[in-house]
C-alpha cells in the first residue's frame, strides 16, 4: 500500500478522519501558544597578560612567577581552564540562587585566548544579567587562583570583554517543534482510525451468508415438524376417545354426550 491508497481510504472515512484532523490543528495552536520564546545573550572575553614578565636575574632577589604564565601557550590555557570553572555546578548553582538562568554555555577558542558564552532565558532581562554575571565570576575565579600563589597585581592575568549583548527576537524554535510533534501524532492516529474502520468493514463483508435453499429447507422442516405435532397430539385424543370438538375439560363419556 502506498501513500496515495493510504490517502484514499483515509478520504473514504473521511467523517472519522476529518474531526481528527481539526482536533489535531487546534490542538497544536493551543498546546503551543503556550510555550514561552526562549532569549539568548553572547558575550566574548579575552583573556589579557601581564605587560611585561619577570626574568630570572641573578644579581636581584628572585621574582615570583605567575603559574598561569609558566605553561606553552599560556594564555590558550588559562582561558580554557577559565571557561572549565565556569561549566562547573558550584557556578550554576550561584546562578540559581540568584534567580538567574542555569542554561548556558562557556568555550574557549582552540589556540587563542579567547572565551564565548552564550546565556538563554524566558526573558531577555534574565538572559542578558546571566551574561554579565558569568563574566563576572569568571574574572572572579582567576583573580582567587592568583592570589593564592601569591601573584603580584601587575602580574596578573585579567579578563577583558569585548562583547556581551542579547538577541533581538526570541526564539520561538520550541514552539515549531512542539507543533511538529503534535501534527505528527495526529496525523498517526487519524490513519490508524482509517485503516481500524476500513479492518472492521471487511470483516462484516466476508462473514459467511447461509444460502436461500438452505434457509427455505430449514422452513420447510420446521413447518413439518408442527404438522407431525399436531398429528400426533389428534391421534392422542381420539385414543383417548375425544372427538374433534368434544370438550377435553370432561372425561370422554361426558364429552360425547355434550357433543350429541
Amino acid at each position: 500500500m502506498d501513500l496515495f491508497d493510504i490517502t484514499k481510504l483515509t478520504f473514504r472515512w473521511w467523517y472519522v478522519t476529518v474531526p481528527l484532523l481539526v482536533l489535531t490543528l487546534v490542538s497544536a495552536a493551543v498546546v503551543s501558544a503556550r510555550v514561552q520564546p526562549e532569549f539568548t545573550a553572547q558575550g566574548s572575553l579575552i583573556v589579557v597578560g601581564p605587560a611585561a614578565v619577570p626574568t630570572a636575574d641573578t644579581d636581584e632577589e628572585p621574582m615570583v612567577v605567575n603559574p598561569l604564565l609558566s605553561q606553552s601557550g599560556a594564555l590558550p590555557t588559562t582561558a580554557y581552564i577559565a571557561s572549565l570553572a565556569a561549566s562547573s555546578p558550584q557556578v550554576a548553582r550561584i546562578l540559581a540562587e540568584e534567580g538567574l538562568s542555569t542554561a548556558y554555555d562557556v568555550a574557549a577558542q582552540t589556540r587563542l585566548p579567547v572565551i564565548l558564552l552564550e546565556t538563554r532565558a524566558q526573558s531577555r532581562d534574565v538572559a542578558t544579567n546571566t551574561a554579565l554575571r558569568l563574566v563576572e565570576l569568571i574574572d572572579e575565579d582567576l583573580r582567587l587562583r592568583q592570589e593564592a600563589a601569591d601573584v603580584p597585581p601587575d602580574q596578573r592575568v585579567t579578563i577583558d570583554v569585548i562583547d556581551v549583548s542579547a538577541a533581538g527576537g526570541g526564539d520561538y524554535g520550541g514552539r515549531t517543534r512542539l507543533r511538529i510533534v503534535i501534527v505528527l501524532f495526529g496525523l498517526l492516529v487519524t490513519v490508524a482510525a482509517a485503516f481500524a474502520l476500513e479492518a472492521a468493514r471487511r470483516r462484516r463483508s466476508e462473514r459467511p451468508v447461509e444460502p436461500d435453499d438452505e434457509r427455505a429447507d430449514d422452513d420447510s422442516s420446521a413447518t413439518g415438524s408442527e404438522f407431525d405435532d399436531h398429528v400426533s397430539e389428534r391421534d392422542d385424543d381420539l385414543e383417548a376417545g375425544y372427538d374433534a370438538g368434544d370438550d377435553r375439560s370432561a372425561p370422554p363419556e361426558f364429552a360425547e354426550t355434550s357433543g350429541r
